[in-house]
């Protein structure tokens, strides 16, 4: 009697510590999930910017379009994704954090990034220059909700003792 007690603490010991391990990764898994689109979404921002720059320099923003719609067609796809997610160890500041900044994205900065795509070669330069400090000013706002989606990136991997991913 004595050996089966203490088989079944040691069978309940190893599938707690099993739960944990298992609690565990499926957390680090979502926070993986979660900063990948948030690294997949700053690449996109990247390359319209480098796109827009020679917009700018030469005055023909017609070859914006197909980026500014990636970028898009990215954050309604992975918004719904993020939705769809299952909250694993109380990941859900962190999460919302993220569908914050994509809500944000779409709602200002993908609006800002389509007023480029009317202007021609007889934009006068003033112009240019006020949407260009429209969208900059945007991106003050989404860089303060980056700076609380990584707050709570630190809390949750603190809470379930996994390092937090480089940036």
């Amino acid at each position: 009697m004595r050996s089966f007690a203490y088989i079944f603490v040691l069978l309940l010991g190893i599938s707690l510590v099993s739960c944990n391990w298992n609690k565990r990764e499926d957390a680090m898994h979502l926070c993986n999930e979660i900063t990948q689109i948030n690294d997949s979404l700053n690449y996109m921002g990247k390359v319209w910017g480098d796109e827009f720059k020679i917009a700018v320099n030469t005055k023909d923003f017609s070859h914006l379009p197909p980026y500014r719609k990636q970028v898009e067609d990215f954050i309604r796809h992975k918004t719904e994704h993020v939705k769809s997610m299952k909250d694993v160890g109380g990941s859900e500041k962190f999460r919302a954090a993220m569908l914050d900044i994509l809500k944000y994205e779409s709602d200002s900065i993908v609006t800002k990034m389509m007023v480029f795509e009317s202007f021609t070669g007889d934009t006068p330069d003033e112009v240019i220059q006020l949407a260009v400090n429209n969208l900059f000013a945007c991106t003050k706002e989404d860089l303060a909700k980056h700076d609380i989606m990584f707050r709570h990136l630190d809390e949750y991997a603190d809470k379930n003792d996994f390092p937090r991913p480089i940036e």
